[in-house]
């Protein structure tokens, strides 16, 4: 059970640290979590997901993050070509 707890509390760790990458990059306000954003009913804003725990590692999620920011910084017609 403590080995649980102790890869539990890991994850979490490892979780948190990602989230805090992904809320630094630009452009601000992009990478906040917003469950509502995301249904299968009802309108729903533009938006991306992005799935911060696929990467093998942080500079992995790093690097895909800085990649994705510099697409959202671009303008439309250009972003959604490469998108």
């Amino acid at each position: 059970m403590l080995r649980a707890t102790a890869s539990l509390a890991a994850i979490r760790r490892e979780s948190a640290e990602r989230q805090a990458m992904a809320a630094a990059l630009p452009p601000a306000g992009s990478f906040v979590g917003k469950p509502e954003a995301f249904t299968v009913t009802g309108p729903t804003p533009e938006a991306v997901r992005y799935s911060l725990g696929g990467a093998a590692n942080r500079a992995e999620t790093r690097h895909a993050l800085e990649l994705k920011a510099d697409v959202l910084e671009q303008q439309p017609v250009v972003a959604s070509a490469v998108i």
